[in-house]
């Protein structure tokens, strides 16, 4: 799979597989306010409902699986990025 983007008014996510088959998320706040940044994983190439194991990445930290959409608290102009893994 490619790399694809996806945007929803001040909300994107990035998303890219790696070699293992685990898709990276990059969730992105364009506003300027703390706000839920949320994508449908079917939007991301996933079956919405499966249960995903997710890890973030930058805090190095196993999540609650997710089934359907992954989504996050993002500070204003800001970014988190996950590993979801099939």
């Amino acid at each position: 799979m490619e790399p694809s983007a996806v945007r929803q008014g001040e909300q994107a996510a990035w998303t890219a597989k790696d070699e293992d088959g685990g898709t990276y998320a990059a969730l992105f706040n364009l506003g300027e306010q703390e706000t839920l940044v949320s994508v449908e994983l079917g939007l991301l190439g996933m079956k919405e409902a499966k249960l995903y194991p997710v890890r973030d990445v930058w805090e190095r930290e196993d999540l609650a699986p997710v089934s359907g959409k992954i989504e996050a608290m993002v500070p204003g102009h800001g970014c988190r990025l996950y590993k979801i893994t099939e």
